[in-house]
C-alpha cells in the first residue's frame, strides 16, 4: 500500500482510492474513511444542526432520550444509543456502559467514579481530553 498526500489550496479534501482489485481489506478502508465524514443530526434549543462526527466527545441516553455532546454544546437526537453505536463503529465510536458511547479518539483515560452529593451517592465517569487537536 502507497499512500500519497499533498497539500492544494482552495479546493476540497478529496480522497482517491485506487486498487487492483476490490477486496474485504479495501472495502474496510473505504467504508472507515465515509464513516468519518458522517454528520449526526441533533436538536439544541430548538435548532437542528448536522454535527461532524469528529466533533461529537460522547453519547449518552437518559431517561429514554439520547443526547450527544461536543466540546461546548448539548444536542437531543432521535437515534437510539444502538443505532450510533452499529452507524458509527468505523469511526472510533465505542461503547463504555449500558447507557454511554465516547469517541476513543479524543480521551486518553477514563474511569469511574462515585461521590457525595446532597446526602446522596452518585456515580459517573471522569473523562481525561486529549491534548491538541484532533
Amino acid at each position: 500500500m502507497e499512500i500519497i498526500t499533498r497539500q492544494t489550496d482552495g479546493k476540497p479534501l478529496t480522497i482517491i482510492i485506487e486498487y487492483p482489485r476490490l477486496d474485504p481489506k479495501t472495502q474496510k478502508v473505504i467504508q472507515r474513511i465515509r464513516t468519518l465524514d458522517y454528520k449526526v443530526r441533533g436538536d439544541n434549543c430548538g435548532t437542528i444542526f448536522q454535527i461532524p462526527i469528529s466533533d461529537i466527545y460522547y453519547m449518552e441516553s437518559v431517561e429514554r432520550k439520547t443526547f450527544f455532546y461536543t466540546k461546548d454544546e448539548v444536542y437531543l437526537t432521535d437515534k437510539k444509543l444502538y443505532e450510533l453505536e452499529e452507524l458509527l463503529k468505523e469511526a472510533g465510536i465505542i461503547r463504555i456502559s449500558k447507557s454511554c458511547l465516547i469517541c476513543q479518539i479524543r480521551f486518553h483515560k477514563i474511569h469511574a467514579a462515585a461521590w457525595l452529593y446532597l446526602g446522596h451517592l452518585a456515580y459517573g465517569m471522569v473523562f481525561y481530553p486529549r491534548t491538541g487537536t484532533v
